[in-house]
């Protein structure tokens, strides 16, 4: 199952690769991501290296075959892939809500209005841009045209120019997409709030490597470095937050009601991609 054990890493000093979900676009990703990871490998000692998949799709496959060591994302709680074996270890302090979005003014103005109409997502594995919307959508009795664009900025692009009556969304990348070109757009629907993502471990990473990332993200705020690389990243997703963004300590029971959500939502829908290629 696993492509990259402990000793193949020693044996070549390769760096712990850090995947994280597209939920923005590679660039975007890049930046905010490598000051953190900078900070992150000074302050435990190991070498962290940012690794990105071409989608989240492909993110998840690679998780799957064990080719990260630590992967942010909201993917791997579906009862196939907890039995991959990855752990929590660490998450955002804050909360996350899915959205549908429109344009404003629109002719939609309940979920009814989207009946039959094409309404753009980032894929079938977003659980905020897709599975969430339509579980809305199934229970409001509306079947929508699925179309998927990529990264939050592309489905809000196509919501943009008119390609598609609605856009599902992470609520506050779609927010910063809206904020940052003044589009003329409001959500017409959101969720209930949920854990961000998780910070999660390989199952084939050494517990005492573990810890020490765990507690390097734990210290960040305090880092003069780390605190400089969160606050971009507040500012890019949670301009609004009360209190400044960190990492807080995290484990599985924490993400308790993704797994509900897949216990009850797989009855009728279950997850896209379940099952990564040669992984599970």
């Amino acid at each position: 199952m696993w492509g990259w054990s402990a000793a193949t890493r020693a044996a070549s000093a390769a760096p712990y690769r850090w995947g994280v979900i597209n939920l923005l676009p590679p660039t975007t990703s890049a930046q905010l991501w490598n000051p953190i990871l900078l900070a992150v490998s000074r302050l435990s000692g190991l070498r962290l290296a940012l690794a990105m998949a071409p989608s989240t799709p492909k993110a998840v496959e690679r998780a799957g075959a064990g080719e990260y060591d630590f992967f942010v994302n909201n993917h791997l709680f579906t009862p196939e892939r907890q039995r991959w074996g990855w752990r929590v270890i660490a998450r955002f302090n804050v909360q996350t809500q899915g959205s549908l979005w429109v344009r404003t003014p629109g002719p939609a103005q309940r979920l009814t209005d989207l009946h039959g109409l094409p309404v753009a997502f980032p894929s079938p594995e977003a659980f905020f841009g897709y599975h969430l919307p339509m579980r809305a959508l199934s229970a409001a009795g509306v079947t929508v045209q699925e179309r998927f664009a990529g990264p939050v900025d592309a489905v809000m692009a196509q919501l943009a120019s008119g390609a598609a009556a609605a856009a599902g969304g992470n609520l506050a990348v779609a927010r910063r997409y809206a904020r940052l070109h003044q589009l003329p757009v409001q959500p017409l629907w959101v969720s209930e709030p949920y854990p961000d993502f998780a910070v999660m471990v390989n199952p084939q990473v050494t517990p005492e490597a573990a810890q020490r990332v765990r507690q390097a993200l734990l210290d960040l705020r305090a880092d003069a470095q780390g605190a400089a690389a969160l606050d971009a990243m507040q500012a890019a997703l949670w301009p609004t937050l009360e209190e400044p963004l960190r990492f807080i300590a995290a484990t599985d029971a924490d993400y308790e009601p993704y797994v509900q959500f897949w216990r009850q939502f797989a009855v009728t829908k279950k997850p896209a991609a379940s099952a990564a290629p040669g992984s599970r």
